[in-house]
């Protein structure tokens, strides 16, 4: 198994400036990560073939992680095909084995609002991304984040949603395709709105049916009223990624809301051989965060 260091570690420090997406491999390689896990939304400005160059001469691999809503209709729809097209280019020129994804369908969600400004083209670009970039921030805020918590905490699971799954279905069949000339795999995160139900997921995965695309289990995104190892357990058969994520440590170093024993012992039962990515989503420094969270794999996985 293999440690991929993730973008969202430096999310802050990158939208502030203070840390450019360029520096991801070496920080990922001075830590002893295996890899990097580069979200969508950071590459506008990047320079991609730097971090190509980069990763390849320090021996890293490269996970690629896409925000989509597949539940939309046209024209937006249309906007979510491009997207995915591109980041599929994307993707087999960074020499990335997996596309982490998410299958939308949330009403009140960053990624949503992000899309729909950019769906629009009805705004000049550096006008739109100005509005992005203070979306981001304002959902990134203290308050508000303590808020969305606080609304998880009290929302009851989502029922099994036939409609918008055969929505789902019917677009990634339109992507398949192309999907199968890429030889990438596909990894559908538990990742809010339709996803928030992990009956969704498998839905599309049996209508599907593909050797290309499957799950990307994240350890942190599920509701308060949920059982989240009865939901691991359920997605993790299927895994091409998992999402390795903490928000909070004890004195002992370990997960203050989430059992990394567990966890690590359920992708043992299901003989998971794939990629781990990190994600520390908690208060101070990201980086010590994502290292901490590293150790406390390491220490559970052997």
């Amino acid at each position: 198994m293999k440690i991929f260091f993730s973008s969202t570690n430096i999310k802050k420090p990158l939208m502030n400036g203070k840390i450019s997406l360029e520096e991801l491999p070496a920080i990922a390689n001075q830590y002893e990560f295996d890899g990097i896990d580069i979200l969508d939304r950071y590459i506008k400005n990047a320079d991609l073939n730097y971090i190509k160059s980069k990763t390849k001469s320090l021996g890293l691999g490269t996970v690629l992680s896409i925000n989509t809503d597949l539940t939309v209709s046209s024209p937006k729809l249309n906007h979510q095909f491009e997207h995915f097209r591109n980041m599929l280019k994307l993707a087999k020129d960074l020499g990335a084995s997996v596309i982490r994804f998410t299958l939308g369908g949330g009403q009140l969600s960053l990624q949503t609002l992000l899309n729909n400004i950019e769906a629009t083209h009805l705004l000049p670009q550096k006008v739109a991304a100005r509005i992005q970039c203070l979306a981001e921030n304002v959902f990134l805020s203290r308050p508000v984040s303590v808020l969305i918590q606080e609304t998880r905490g009290k929302k009851p699971v989502p029922s099994f949603d036939p409609n918008n799954c055969d929505k789902v279905v019917s677009a990634l069949k339109n992507i398949l395709p192309l999907v199968n000339r890429s030889n990438i795999h596909l990894a559908i995160e538990n990742h809010w709105g339709l996803s928030t139900n992990p009956d969704n997921i498998l839905y599309v995965l049996n209508q599907i049916d593909s050797a290309h695309i499957g799950t990307c289990p994240d350890f942190g995104n599920f509701l308060h009223t949920q059982d989240k190892y009865a939901c691991l357990k359920s997605l993790l058969p299927k895994a091409k990624l998992v999402h390795a994520k903490s928000y909070a440590f004890d004195e002992a170093g370990e997960e203050r809301s989430i059992d990394y024993g567990r966890c690590m012992q359920l992708m043992k039962s299901c003989n998971y051989q794939g990629d781990i990515s990190v994600e520390y989503e908690g208060a101070g420094d990201g980086i010590k965060g994502a290292v901490q969270t590293k150790t406390l794999i390491e220490k559970h996985w052997s």
